[in-house]
């Protein structure tokens, strides 16, 4: 036998060294980067890996983890566990603070401790039922390794994904997004071969090819030359022509192949069959009875062994035992695991071999004997103790004491955030429940059904599984009787109702909490009257229903006050604050901060970020105060990030933000948080509103191919949805977009879509982008006419979008007919420029001095406008409209580089052509503010002065500071003052 088992020097891997090397400098220099090694069983994955981590030397910081081969027996997000471990046995203090027991910024409780995940250990973490694994687990990993690249670069290394649990998949695909501008390189490897048809990780690699721009090595098998030299280093001199022929036929190039026929041809075992996997059978097949009952064992447990395990079932002696594992050991065909102490197969392969050669009444014998033994002493375990004890029952067809072991290792997965490792436990402790099997455990509670779907239902939500889990919780509805409490079998619904709406199903959800409200009752004094009247007014409200969903959230207050319910009170009150503000009261706003304050007296991090949500929403919307809007979303976001609901109410924040500076014309900003938001890799429900953000800016740009992918992106995933922020926008920009590629029947056809769905208290919502339906003017303003006349006129925020709408539509029908009035055009212009919102300004202008020259009106004017809105489609980069624009200046001979003069006449534009905001990139209340500053205004007299918050006016300073690139308020003054600013009229 040769003295070592594999080449001591790495063949045939330049090529892969080279690329894993070059991500290293990238990510060094600031750049991160992930890349996942894909490769056959044995192909070489590990080893390049290995000479990778060695190539990295001392100035990297090096997490190394494996996922292991059974993951229900393993606890969620195992190998990034033991990656961060790593750092507590770090050599640099810095680094191993980070990861220290009790650091605010380290990760979760429990996460690196998985004895702290069994059910009803001492100091386990409880997570809160509001919140995914995502708030509570990834932001604190994200902000362990964001400190540790502080320090230098890190590099992740996860092994085996093909055996990942959901949990750590997220997990990896979170932390891939997000650490893409920092010191980071994440590489793992899975193996091709194990990826069988409808494999889950199928869908994660396509996930992190896209979202997180994973580069892909397909490591391919040794060529004959470099198997040749793999041999002769393993062997320490040539390999004769024989060997090489004969290892080369049966190997195919396969480095681990290789290995092992070469050391059963060295042992002399000549007559070895065809297939390796005789070859690995020859092998172990020469250990003696005691180490074959070791492996035997090792075997069935699907994770490393303990010894104590081993020697706690007393198969073997003492004695016989520790030389049994050294034989396994010495033959290299049992590994002991560095970091755990455990024993495990050198390779996967053999294991399978082994498991192939037991009998089934030897896998039940040995499943049973090791669940009694970790019954009797959980610290047995390797992994989860629970995860393994139900693993163990259930292998040995015990189906009593399955049960209540997989509810238990479901509260014990659902305690470190692994919802979706919850989940699996449940869906098999439901399958055991609906198969007859009941809890065979002394002392164990019976096992409710209903409580088990419902758990499950919950479990399957937080883990991003929300049409499982509205089909858990229908079937928990449909297993009522007449037995169940009203109370109760309304918070069914009440559930029911929550998971069908997170699903898409806004209609059905409508529907269920229409009956949980009926369940309710005249019982209107409870804490689950309160809960189910809010959950039904907020759903109103979110459907646009906004007069109904005001009357169900008066009483659901009512309620809520009378019963004491605090959070109730702050989630209605959220509501409430949202739906009067639409309708026109201006009390709205004030009821929004009281929803705030009573979610931060009762300690709800979820009623304060919704709070927000409302509030910036109302802000940017109805009442057009855009800059406030987005201070108000920016101070909500670092809100919930501190909270650990950056991933929940996150995206709807950095949505409102895009939106908002889609309308002040900062698309350069909308861009940039656009792909922050979208590296984060958003899901679900929380990626609508991010897709449509992101549509209206690239539509605009003239990037069709983005535009089109987003539309499509939310059609699939809002396709039975009734929420008008999905399907009218939705509508809306398709007709936008077909009008733009001159597909003008669709146009037509996606407009009259789109109106159908249209109800007067929708109008607000789906007006807002309504000017890029064009082709059918004639429709429109008989359709905006109607609903105008039916709107409450309570509602003066409604009002006034409708106002500059309908302006619009009938300057566009004056071009139907033949006879554009520029003086409809100056006056949208002059509407949308008090509006602060400078593309919709820049188009008005267009067609006003389009309708000036079809006049043949003196050009002055028409030139005037048409390089205002020539400047500022060039500054966004509004490339469509600058193309119509500079079309029509070829055509009227105007030269759009000439500088604008002050415009005269009545059909002028109201201020000097271009004004300072398009030359300076600057808003129109940005340049308020610096003609303050000018001036020698603090922040508390510019916030008076322009009737503003002092913290807005600071905002708006530092925007003004970072958009200049200026460093003071002094050189801001001194700026403003050589560019005569101070001699321009204000507005």
């Amino acid at each position: 036998m040769p003295g070592r088992q594999s080449s001591p020097e790495i063949v045939g891997r330049s090529t892969e060294m080279d690329h894993l090397s070059r991500a290293l400098d990238r990510a060094a220099g600031g750049r991160g980067g992930a890349i996942l090694i894909s490769g056959e069983a044995g192909v070489g994955k590990t080893r390049l890996l290995t000479e990778f981590v060695a190539a990295c030397g001392s100035g990297a910081t090096i997490l190394v983890g494996g996922c292991l081969a059974l993951a229900d027996g393993a606890p969620p997000y195992w190998p990034v566990v033991e990656a961060l471990r790593s750092l507590l046995r770090a050599e640099q203090p810095a680094l191993a603070r980070l990861a220290a027991p009790g650091m605010a910024e380290g990760p979760a409780p429990g996460v690196l401790d998985p004895e702290s995940q069994a059910a009803g250990h001492a100091g386990a973490a409880r997570p809160d039922p509001l919140r995914g694994a995502e708030d509570q687990v990834f932001e604190p990993v994200l902000r362990v390794i964001e400190q540790a690249t502080g320090l230098g670069p890190v590099v992740l290394v996860v092994e085996d994904l093909h055996w990942s649990d959901r949990s750590t998949r997220d997990l990896l695909t979170f932390l891939a997004g997000n650490l893409r501008r920092h010191r980071f390189l994440f590489v793992g490897t899975y193996r091709s071969d194990a990826l069988v048809p409808g494999h889950a990780l199928h869908t994660w690699l396509a996930e992190m090819m896209r979202g997180a721009a994973a580069e892909l090595i397909e490591l391919g098998r040794l060529s004959r030359a470099e198997m040749t030299s793999q041999l002769g280093n393993i062997l320490g001199a040539p390999p004769r022509p024989d060997i090489v022929d004969a290892i080369w036929a049966r190997s195919g190039g396969n480095a681990f192949f290789a290995e092992e026929l070469l050391a059963a041809m060295v042992a002399g075992q000549q007559d070895l069959p065809p297939t390796l996997r005789q070859v690995l059978l020859a092998r172990i097949g020469n250990l003696s009875s005691a180490a074959s009952t070791v492996l035997a064992t090792v075997t069935i447990t699907g994770v490393p062994v303990r010894h104590e395990l081993l020697a706690a079932l007393g198969r073997l002696p003492d004695e016989e035992l520790m030389r049994a594992i050294r034989e396994c050991v010495d033959q290299q065909v049992l590994l002991v695991e560095p970091r755990g102490g455990g024993y495990t197969f050198r390779h996967s392969l053999l294991r399978e071999a082994v498991e192939e050669q037991l009998l089934p009444a030897e896998r039940t014998v040995l499943h049973r004997a090791c669940a009694r033994a970790l019954t009797a002493d959980r610290s047995l375990a390797y992994g989860s103790p629970a995860a393994e004890l139900a693993w163990h029952w259930y292998a040995a067809g015990d189906h009593g004491r399955a049960l209540p072991a997989s509810v238990e290792a479901a509260v014990a997965a659902q305690s470190s955030f692994g919802f979706a490792e919850a989940c699996g436990h449940l869906e098999r402790a439901l399958q055991l429940w609906e198969s007859g099997a009941a809890s065979d455990v002394p002392g164990a509670p019976p096992v409710d059904g209903l409580q088990l779907r419902l758990l499950a239902a919950e479990c399957a939500n937080l883990a991003g599984n929300h049409e499982r889990a509205a089909s858990l919780a229908r079937a928990a509805a449909g297993s009522l009787g007449p037995a169940t409490a009203p109370g109760s079998a309304a918070l069914v619904w009440e559930r029911l109702g929550r998971y069908l709406w997170d699903a898409g199903a806004s209609e059905d959800a409508l529907v269920a909490y229409e009956r949980a409200v009926e369940l309710v009752g005249d019982d209107r004094e409870t804490q689950v009257a309160a809960r189910v009247l809010g959950a039904k007014a907020s759903a109103l409200m979110l459907a646009g229903r906004y007069a109904e969903s005001h009357e169900r959230a008066e009483e659901a207050l009512d309620v809520a006050r009378r019963a004491g319910a605090r959070r109730e009170e702050a989630q209605v009150l959220a509501v409430l604050g949202f739906d009067l503000a639409y309708l026109g009261d201006p009390g709205g706003i004030p009821l929004l901060h009281d929803a705030r304050r009573v979610a931060e007296e009762d300690s709800d991090p979820d009623g304060v970020a919704r709070a927000y949500v409302h509030l910036a929403t109302l802000l940017s919307e109805p009442l057009n105060r855009l800059d406030e809007a987005v201070v108000v979303a920016e101070e909500g976001l670092a809100r919930v990030q501190a909270t650990g609901l950056a991933r929940f109410h996150g995206a709807a924040l950095q949505a409102m933000i895009i939106n908002t500076l889609f309308r002040l014309g900062r698309w350069d900003e909308g861009d940039r948080r656009a792909r922050e938001a979208f590296d984060a890799n958003p899901a679900g429900m929380a990626a609508m509103d991010l897709h449509l953000a992101r549509a209206k800016i690239s539509m605009a740009r003239g990037d069709f191919a983005t535009t089109a992918a987003d539309l499509e992106a939310v059609k699939a995933l809002s396709a039975r949805a009734i929420d008008p922020r999905f399907v009218v926008p939705v509508l809306t920009l398709e007709a936008g977009l077909a009008i733009w590629e001159e597909r003008l029947d669709d146009a037509r056809d996606a407009i009259a879509a789109g109106l159908a769905r249209l109800t007067v208290s929708q109008v607000r919502r789906g007006s807002e982008e309504i000017e890029g339906a064009r082709a059918t003017a004639t429709a429109l303003m008989k359709h905006l006419r109607q609903l105008k006349a039916r709107l409450d006129p309570a509602a003066a925020a409604v009002h006034q979008a409708a106002d500059i709408y309908t302006t619009m539509c009938e300057a566009e029908w004056s071009r139907l007919e033949g006879a554009s009035s520029a003086e409809l055009w100056e006056k949208v212009a002059a509407t949308w420029d008090t509006m602060h919102q400078p593309y919709p300004e820049a188009y008005a202008r267009w067609r006003m001095a389009e309708a000036l020259l079809a006049r043949r009106a003196r050009s002055g004017p028409a030139a005037d406008a048409l390089r205002w809105a020539h400047a500022t489609a060039q500054r966004m980069e509004a490339e469509p409209l600058r193309r119509e624009i500079r079309a029509l200046a070829s055509r009227a001979g105007i030269d759009l580089d000439q500088p604008a003069a002050t415009a005269t006449g009545p059909a002028a534009p109201p201020s000097q052509v271009p004004p300072a905001e398009a030359r300076l990139g600057l808003t129109r209340r940005e340049v308020e503010v610096l003609r303050l500053v000018a001036l020698g205004r603090t922040n508390r007299e510019v916030a008076t002065t322009l009737f503003i918050s002092e913290k807005t006016a600071g905002v708006h300073v530092s925007n003004i500071l970072r958009k200049l690139d200026l460093r003071s308020r002094v050189e801001a003054s001194a700026y403003a003052h050589r560019l005569g600013l101070l001699d321009e009229p204000g507005d």
